[in-house]
């Protein structure tokens, strides 16, 4: 969960997107009580300032859908 917490985009989109999903799975494997809002929440809270500014105004569903406009 620290890892999740501390997680941060330093480098490309897609290195960041892997990292998050490694994390975020390993940490549903402990607690599968957290939903997609929280992922979506936490998964945009670590992107850069230029990529959250273009995607936070959308109503994501899934970090699915948020890492797919992330990576546009």
């Amino acid at each position: 969960m620290r890892q999740l917490d501390s997680l941060r985009q330093t480098g490309s989109m897609t290195d960041y997107l892997e990292r998050f999903e490694e994390l975020s799975h390993g940490f549903l494997l402990y607690n599968v009580k957290y939903d997609d809002t929280y992922f979506v929440t936490q998964f945009l809270g670590d992107l850069t300032e230029e990529i959250r500014s273009a995607i936070a105004l959308h109503r994501l569903a899934d970090v699915q859908e948020a890492s797919t406009l992330a990576l546009l």
